[in-house]
């Protein structure tokens, strides 16, 4: 990883300042993710396949009469690999990115105590993936190996036969644990790339102050205004159009109107989504310097948001979302050292572009069971597709909170706050094929926002006739789930001196008991201290917990130590399963050392970061292999640091 940050700032007055900031970085991360390689459903291969033994070709009706004939028969063949003994037949994947963010503004003051600003923002990301993708023109190819009577090696027929469709093909033995050569194996996959671009363009600006004075002291309000469009597009080399080329091709599946890659991305140019806001806030006392009424002060704000999509298809539906949000609080100081607070909020977010037009990902056919041709379901193949749902609402929350502030010294303080959040319309991952799915969709007749998950021959989710069979199915997000959590929020701070020089502790504490989580047609899940929730996402430890040491040894030096914690996580949330063992509770320890050099023209400060100052390493927290037992577990919990120690040094100068 490479990164940089720079920032400038100049008075031009005694009350203007204008200021520039960029930050620029580029990662890249190889690895491989164990998928498997496999012929789903099965492919036909002749009889007569060159390395097949003799005796092997007789059994399956292979003769010298109908060898490289029409007549030749064919059989099944599926074959699973293991990816990480199968000369890294895994998915290897590759992902590069580049990223930069530019800022600048004014800011400023006028009159009595007013404050302006004014700030223009630009960034653009880039995402490169790579990763190998089965080529099924190649794999039909390789798999019609034949003698070749000139030279007596083994070769692709095709080779023999029409040599300019596919020249330098390679014959594909896979009969037998070790009989594929590693040039046999990435003959037939291609390294497909896809890249996705991000651009966001911003223009803000507020004005805070103090208009006039109340009956228990100053009124403070603050306006502000924000206008942001962001562009998102997505060019990849395997897409849906490009189909199979027959020419020569016997066995295999062959079929021209499909791609020649299993997976497929559909790309995407010129996706907008254009957000307005304008924000009011007023902080107004209510009574001062009264008997347990030292402060009681009123807070509110409110926001009027507007989304305006434009997915560049008139095919793609186009959304358009506003709302109004707010905030109510109450801060009571009942003295000097006791205070009390509670707000109340209404929240929602909006679908980002990537959750409405996420590129369609078109994968291969899959075995799958269809419950709307028969009560108790039939067999069908269709094609499995995932991207974003252009039809998604915002989602929407209220949040409660109350607490207690107590500061017993000037250089101590600790305040517990209690929180309830409750979300609606949140956005859950639903697979089409999933039989909860598909008989909600057909038992509402069709109007159901699950019957968004799948398309039929007949455009019908009520026609139950053979010819309305399910072609594609859609993994996606809908607006369907319920979330409630509880907690209790803990901070302390406490400052002293140590040796004669300033020591500063801070520690914060989250106890978070419960995440329920609902959907319809499945069981409510409590997915607190949970590493892989089968609904609810990520994983949400019941005690986080964060402790920060500052000390100055001498007027340039400064240390910084931070710890951080959570507890151990349980491996499912399912109410009727019993989860072995658990994933280990892990604290990381970061640390930051300053020194500040002062010259003539600049002070200089140059620091050294050390993040996972021991190099601890994550405690493993994968899901049951069923197919590969070996390699449990297989993966770390969410949030856990998968890097290990990394160092980064600093300089920054001040003019």
């Amino acid at each position: 990883m490479d990164q940089f940050y720079t920032r400038f700032d100049y008075d031009l007055t005694d009350n203007v300042r204008a200021f520039i900031a960029g930050t620029w970085n580029s990662n890249e991360v190889v690895g491989n993710t164990g998928t498997q390689r496999t012929f789903v459903p099965g492919v036909n291969i002749g009889a007569c396949n060159a390395f097949l033994y003799p005796a092997y070709q007789t059994q399956l009706g292979c003769t010298d009469a109908n060898r490289g004939t029409a007549a030749e028969p064919t059989f099944k063949f599926e074959k699973q690999f293991d990816p990480l003994n199968n000369h890294g037949m895994g998915q290897n994947n590759e992902y590069k990115s580049e990223n930069y963010f530019a800022l600048a503004g004014l800011e400023g003051s006028f009159g009595e105590g007013y404050r302006w600003g004014v700030s223009y923002m630009h960034a653009e990301s880039e995402l490169k993936v790579a990763a190998l993708n089965q080529n099924r023109q190649q794999i039909y190819a390789a798999l019609d190996a034949v003698v070749d009577p000139g030279s007596g090696n083994v070769v692709c027929r095709i080779t023999l036969t029409n040599p300019t469709v596919l020249p330098g093909c390679i014959p594909m033995n896979l009969f037998g644990p070790t009989a594929m050569t590693e040039e046999m194996a990435y003959y037939f996959v291609d390294t497909i790339t896809n890249t996705t671009k991000n651009k966001l363009d911003g223009l803000a600006g507020n004005i805070t102050g103090s208009p006039f004075n109340g009956w228990a002291g100053p009124v403070q309000m603050a306006l502000s205004g924000e206008l942001r469009k962001q562009e998102m597009s997505l060019d990849t080399d395997s897409r849906p159009t490009d189909f199979l080329d027959c020419t020569g091709l016997r066995f295999g599946n062959c079929n021209p109107t499909l791609p020649v890659h299993p997976n497929t991305w559909a790309p995407v140019s010129g996706v907008e989504q254009t957000i307005t806001e304008v924000a009011y806030e007023l902080s107004l006392p209510l009574i001062r310097d009264r008997t347990m009424f030292q402060d009681l002060n009123f807070q509110g704000a409110v926001r009027y948001a507007e989304y305006d999509n434009d997915p560049n298809d008139p095919a793609v539906v186009s959304r358009k979302f506003d709302a109004t949000t707010w905030k109510l609080g109450l801060t009571w100081d009942i003295t000097d050292t006791v205070t009390l607070r509670w707000a109340r909020s209404h929240d929602f977010r909006a679908p980002s572009l990537y959750d409405l037009y996420q590129p369609v990902a078109r994968g291969n056919t899959t075995n799958a069971i269809d419950y709307l041709l028969s009560p108790t379901g039939v067999p069908s193949q269709p094609r499995r597709n995932t991207g974003g749902n252009p039809n998604l609402d915002p989602e929407l929350s209220y949040t409660n909170t109350v607490g207690i502030v107590w500061r017993p010294t000037p250089n101590f303080s600790v305040s517990l706050d209690a929180y309830e959040i409750s979300l609606t319309d949140a956005l859950y991952q639903l697979d089409g094929v999933a039989e909860p799915v598909q008989r909600a969709c057909y038992a509402s007749g069709g109007v159901s926002p699950l019957c968004q998950l799948q398309a039929r021959a007949n455009n019908s989710f009520t026609d139950t006739s053979p010819s309305n069979v399910m072609t594609d199915f859609f993994i996606g997000s809908v607006n369907i789930a319920e979330q409630e959590s509880t907690g209790i929020d803990l901070e302390a701070d406490f400052s002293t001196n140590l040796l004669d020089r300033p020591l500063r502790l801070r520690a914060l504490v989250t106890y978070q008991p419960h995440v329920l989580y609902y959907i319809p047609f499945a069981d409510r899940h409590d997915v607190a201290g949970v590493a892989y929730p089968q609904i609810g996402g990520f994983p949400s430890p019941v005690w986080k917990g964060s402790l920060f040491l500052n000390y100055r040894p001498s007027e340039r030096w400064s240390i910084d130590l931070s710890e951080r914690y959570r507890s151990s996580l349980d491996f499912t949330s399912h109410p009727t399963q019993i989860s072995i063992g658990d994933v280990s509770s892990v604290a990381y320890t970061n640390l930051t050392v300053t020194y500040d050099l002062p010259t003539g023209f600049a002070d200089f400060k140059t620091f050294v970061n050390v993040q996972n100052l021991f190099d601890k390493d994550p405690p493993p927290a994968g899901a049951l292999n069923q197919q590969f037992p070996g390699n449990f577990p297989s993966n770390y919990a969410v949030g856990d640091d998968v890097v290990g120690r990394y160092i980064t040094v600093g300089l920054q100068a001040r003019f």
